[in-house]
């Protein structure tokens, strides 16, 4: 067993084993592909990326300039796989990850090349692997040819002179571009005009500009990211617009509804002939995988706060908004990764013993008992009890009659004894059994066994 199995040695992947590693806790990565970088290989030729290379590098080992400005997708490629033997990160590859169940405090990962075990487990594998393809895409007859971005590699791949590309992101306006100079006539099919910003600024690259000004390291929670959040992905670089203006690209600002077998139908009520058709439609999320009991959402998407799970020792990497405007790119995968190991590490250095209660977990579980955390919101962000419901103390004789029942016995956490002292005055006075678990010896005398339950 070890501590920690992190899914995915992507850039998210990557960034998490390197700050695990300089706290000197025990893990290793898992990853689906052959070499570290693959998934970067495999996208289509020409593929450059939007941020300088100041902006595409991971925690503690710059891009050097050997690489492009803009780096090319190989280039972050090997990168990547540079970056995994230079730290001598633990990545295992060509492993493919079928299974993740949990039982009692830790999980198990099976894969395609025996199972694993660990106290933790960092899911870095990103947030939208499977393409999605629009369900009118299955009556179009055989004889169109469609094709999702995700396999797309080059103009050479498309049949005809006409290719209709549907989607409104960064890869549709950077295929239009390519498709259109390969001599090929481009209708482009999105909901609306996309949101064009330039890619520099008085001769500079934009992100420069958006780093000096504080926008590219936004809290998620700002007004200006839950506005750019609703706007909706902005498109670094006008060229393509600037050939819907000029006209040698056709743009419907629609949504494709339906299809017949050689149409798509539009939301606006127009027919397109489809010979060749481009989905530049995205991903969703692919956690089928995932066998662990309040996780995941619904629809299948994370639970967490700022990448931090409800559920006992499970974190997340990676993800869009995780808790910054550019958590879901290289540039700010570094800071969430960071925030997550200094979790695990807080919680292994100083709260042993406080994640799993195994003594009462049928309690637990048949809501007969409660662990509270009454320590304020950024201690908690920090260093919480994971699975405890949050009161910060100073909220506490307003929100408990809510939050906690008669009959439920209240194991109360706090860092600080005063304060848990003050919350086990308060609800004993108000008729609750209670105890206070406010340091590792009062936890003893609870019943919690540090050694078996440490991390």
């Amino acid at each position: 067993m070890t501590d920690v199995v992190i899914i995915g040695a992507g850039q998210a992947g990557l960034a998490a084993g390197y700050y695990l590693k300089l706290a000197g806790i025990k893990f290793i990565i898992l990853d689906s592909k052959a070499h570290v970088g693959n998934s970067w290989r495999e996208r289509w030729d020409s593929l450059e990326l939007f941020t300088p290379r100041y902006f595409s590098a991971l925690p503690g080992l710059k891009l050097g300039k050997q690489y492009g400005y803009y780096p090319k997708k190989n280039e972050i490629a090997e990168y990547f796989e540079t970056y995994a033997a230079f730290f001598d990160l633990p990545v295992i590859v060509k492993t493919n990850v079928i299974k993740v169940s949990k039982a009692q405090t830790k999980y198990l990962v099976e894969t395609n090349n025996g199972n694993v075990t660990a106290k933790q487990l960092i899911i870095a594998a990103g947030p939208y692997s499977q393409p999605y393809i629009p369900e009118p895409a299955a009556k179009l007859n055989k004889s169109t040819y469609q094709i999702h971005s995700s396999q797309y590699k080059n103009p050479a791949q498309l049949k005809g002179k006409h290719v209709t590309i549907v989607g409104g992101g960064n890869s549709a306006t950077q295929l239009t571009e390519e498709l259109h100079a390969s001599g090929k006539e481009v209708t482009l099919i999105s909901p609306k005009m996309p949101w064009f910003l330039p890619k520099t600024i008085l001769g500079i690259s934009s992100y420069w500009w958006f780093y000096l000004s504080g926008i590219l390291h936004a809290s998620a929670e700002t007004r200006l990211s839950k506005f750019v959040r609703n706007k909706g992905d902005g498109i670094i670089g006008t060229n393509a617009r600037t050939l819907i203006r000029n006209g040698a690209v056709k743009h419907i600002p629609s949504r494709v509804m339906d299809a017949t077998e050689t149409s798509l139908v539009l939301a606006n009520g127009e027919a397109i002939s489809a010979d060749t058709v481009l989905w530049a439609t995205g991903f969703i999320p692919d956690y089928k995988w995932i066998n662990v009991t309040d996780a995941l959402g619904s629809k299948g998407q994370p639970i967490h706060k700022k990448g931090m799970s409800p559920v006992v020792g499970l974190y997340w990497v990676g993800l869009p908004w995780q808790t910054k405007m550019n958590s879901g790119i290289i540039n700010g995968v570094g800071h969430d990764a960071k925030l997550i190991v200094k979790h695990i590490r807080r919680l292994s250095n100083l709260n042993k013993g406080l994640i799993a209660m195994e003594d009462i977990e049928g309690k637990l579980k048949n809501n007969e008992a409660v662990l509270l955390d009454v320590r304020t919101e950024a201690e908690w962000l920090e260093a919480h009890a994971l699975g405890a419901i949050h009161i910060p103390v100073d909220e506490l004789a307003v929100n408990y009659k809510n939050k906690l029942k008669l009959n439920q016995k209240v194991f109360i956490y706090c860092g600080s004894g005063k304060r848990a002292a003050v919350a086990k005055t308060l609800l004993d006075a108000a008729g609750y059994s209670t105890v206070n678990i406010g340091g590792l010896a009062d936890w003893q005398k609870a019943g919690g066994d540090i050694e078996a339950k440490s991390l």
